[in-house]
């Protein structure tokens, strides 16, 4: 389961919106022997679900949909150097890696030069390498259902956050729709319940069978619909593996 001067426009700010999850987001992903960056500026059609703290896209054989142009985004150690920068590839993502080991604590700053439709930023504060979280539940082979929420829960890291994701699958093996779920919510609670809503019949491919889970720390900058994350790299071995009963 990704980072991100001033190109800011010579116009009046708008005022911040924050009611919902961020539109441009820029993620960091520090790993044991590089870095990720990338960007997600999802187009408002592709979005299936929106609330306070989640978004659902649909995926094409694992694919999330395009992002908009958002130009260069780039990445720095905050007062320090330059780590690299990610464009908007042929087949419309941001992602890139870097030969860039960041320990615990590391502050990292970014920015968007801005294209169509999505606004230039630069973030003047810095989101910070966390440790990782636990993950509690559920457990292997859960169950999800589509009349009812996915009880999250995870203990210890020092983030500011925790991403939850869940991606919808067809069979291993098989081409066809998924659905991605993305949720990001405060570290402290220590739980949050993924709405019904999020993963309900109406917008799960009616073929999925399987669904991942990732649960990770997420050290969140946010300044109105922009966002910038920090989140270390897990592997295989984190991911938890339920089933789909539509």
């Amino acid at each position: 389961m990704v980072a991100w001067v001033c190109v800011v426009a010579c116009t009046k700010a708008s005022a911040p919106v924050e009611s919902g999850p961020p539109q441009y987001v820029i993620g960091i992903g520090p790993g044991p022997g590089m870095t990720a960056i990338t960007a997600t500026f999802t187009r408002p059609q592709d979005v299936k679900y929106r609330d306070a703290h989640c978004t659902a896209v649909a995926l094409d054989d694992g694919a999330e949909p395009p992002s908009l142009e958002g130009g260069r985004v780039e990445v720095w150690v905050a007062g320090g150097q330059v780590l690299g920068h990610v464009d908007r590839n042929a087949a419309g993502a941001y992602r890139a890696a870097i030969r860039a080991v960041l320990p615990p604590g590391t502050r990292l700053a970014g920015s968007v030069a801005g294209g169509a439709g999505v606004p230039a930023h630069r973030f003047r504060a810095p989101a910070v390498v966390p440790s990782p979280v636990q993950t509690m539940a559920p457990a292997q082979g859960f169950n999800a259902r589509p009349t009812q929420g996915l009880d999250v829960r995870w203990q210890g890291g020092d983030s500011s956050h925790v991403s939850i994701t869940l991606s919808f699958e067809p069979p291993q093996g098989t081409h066809g729709a998924g659905l991605l779920v993305s949720c990001v919510v405060p570290r402290a609670p220590g739980r949050f319940t993924v709405p019904a809503g999020a993963m309900s019949a109406a917008i799960v491919p009616h073929d999925a069978r399987s669904v991942q889970l990732l649960v990770a720390a997420t050290d969140r900058v946010r300044d109105g619909d922009h966002a910038l994350d920090v989140i270390p790299l897990g592997g295989e071995g984190d991911q938890i593996v339920g089933t789909w009963s539509p």
